[in-house]
């Protein structure tokens, strides 16, 4: 509920406390705040006795309701119907009453948009928002992918497997890769197991079952022993 600041000095608030003293403003105060709850200022069933009621007004009933329908300084103004209406209520809480239609509508009035399809700035050819269901957001800047750089051990693991190092690894690959800790002793042990073929050597053909038994696969490469030198070790000396 708005208050004009000049209220108190009114004439019409003057002569109202002529008549029933501060009490008859909380009283017209008290009316004026059960219209707002209620939103209703007009259409009241009012008589002398509910007003007094309305307005916990412990004084006369008949001195307060002569004051607030007195036609010559009128508070309240009679319709024809016989209820009454608060004076100069639709006026002077206009933006109240607005707000009161605008919420039951779900809300304050939307304003349109004249160009509802823009969703450039007015200095730049860019976009820089899109609406979603009556919110402009801002669009998410796209990622640059990360270039692929393997590193010189994967370097080196590839050349086992004849892959090319432009050729990125899958996720399994890479988590078995960190998984195995590889230690460049190791890998050389392992180059060396896979650098030559022969009919007793066990290779694997996939880099992340490699990596997923990395310990099995040193162990393998440093115990190998060529079938031709086991065979020299085991015939007896003449």
């Amino acid at each position: 509920m708005k208050i004009d600041p000049g209220f108190l000095n009114h004439w019409k608030t003057e002569h109202l406390m002529e008549l029933c003293g501060p009490a008859g403003v909380v009283a017209l105060l008290r009316l004026w705040g059960a219209a707002q709850i209620k939103r209703e200022w007009r259409g009241l069933h009012l008589s002398p006795r509910r007003l007094q009621m309305e307005t916990k007004w412990k004084g006369d009933a008949d001195v307060l309701w002569d004051a607030l329908t007195d036609p010559d300084a009128p508070w309240l103004d009679q319709d024809e119907d016989g209820t009454w209406s608060l004076h100069g209520f639709d006026e002077h809480q206009k933006q109240v009453i607005h707000l009161w239609k605008a919420g039951g509508k779900g809300g304050r009035p939307k304003k349109e948009n004249t160009n509802s399809n823009s969703t450039y700035s007015s200095s730049s050819s860019y976009p820089i928002s899109e609406p979603i269901e009556n919110h402009m957001v801002s669009k998410p800047k796209k990622q640059a992918k990360k270039e692929w750089t393997p590193d010189e051990t994967q370097c080196r693991l590839n050349a086992i497997f004849h892959r090319r190092d432009t050729t990125e690894w899958s996720e399994k690959e890479k988590k078995a890769f960190r998984a195995a800790n590889i230690d460049v002793d190791d890998l050389a042990v392992v180059e060396r197991y896979y650098a030559t073929d022969a009919d007793d050597k066990f290779h694997r053909t996939a880099l992340a079952t490699m990596l997923n038994n990395w310990s099995s696969e040193v162990d393998k490469a440093r115990n190998y022993q060529p079938a031709n030198q086991a065979r020299n070790t085991n015939t007896p000396q003449g």
